[in-house]
């Protein structure tokens, strides 16, 4: 008889493994399928899920080498659990350090360097006044005046989150979808309404992305011209 119930408890037990790995299976296939639509938009694209089991897809878009990411955070108090798009354009930049510019920031931006960088600097009267601006090395402040004027119409966008500039190319971290109320307050479970990511959606922000970029790669008229008597 012992026999018997011991049995029947491990049958239980494999019947209760099975329907988990298959529901965190399924999440985990639902998770990945989410960039599907955007691999159209990709050379060379390569899809796969990152370490915290969201959706990542890179490859090559107008020539250029681009990353894509989701990730989750609910970590922020009295804030529904946020789903957080990270594009990130992958390439030598002419900039002396590392530029961070967080909006409205909460200190709960675990993606984001802020925390460890030395300089606070100034914001421009064309941005939002909540805007978090982190550098560090002696050129962190020239870039933050080439980008004042170009990255005024993006950051008025209250979806975009952080853009970071450093010399090895420039991320975006954009709000894709704010979590589901009823789901997060009654299951403190993080739901969010997408099933796909529609390409135009991140075709605009790849481009205007790689439109900060470019300003960047344009040398300042004084730069020109020193380099022009060089010659």
């Amino acid at each position: 008889m012992e026999h018997i119930f011991e049995t029947g408890g491990e049958n239980a037990l494999a019947s209760v493994l099975g329907r988990l790995r298959r529901r965190f299976g399924a999440e985990a296939a639902r998770r990945k399928a989410l960039l599907l639509d955007c691999v159209a938009l990709f050379d060379e694209a390569e899809i796969g899920v990152g370490p915290d089991g969201w959706a990542a897809l890179r490859g090559v878009v107008g020539g250029r080498a681009i990353s894509v990411s989701l990730m989750s955070e609910s970590i922020a108090w009295r804030r529904l659990p946020q789903l957080w798009l990270t594009v990130t354009l992958a390439c030598d930049l002419p900039v002396g350090g590392v530029l961070d510019i967080v909006r409205r920031s909460a200190n709960v931006e675990f993606y984001s360097p802020a925390a460890d960088l030395p300089l606070r600097l100034s914001v421009p009267p064309q941005w939002p006044q909540d805007t978090l601006i982190k550098g560090r090395g002696d050129g962190a402040a020239q870039t933050l005046s080439r980008l004042a004027e170009p990255l005024a119409g993006l950051l008025s966008d209250p979806r975009v989150k952080e853009m970071l500039v450093t010399p090895r190319g420039a991320r975006l971290v954009y709000r894709l979808r704010e979590g589901a109320r009823g789901a997060y307050l009654l299951l403190r479970q993080s739901r969010f309404d997408l099933e796909r990511l529609a390409p135009e959606e991140l075709s605009a922000l790849i481009r205007s992305l790689a439109q900060i970029v470019d300003c960047l790669l344009v040398l300042p008229a004084p730069e020109r011209i020193a380099e022009a008597h060089a010659l």
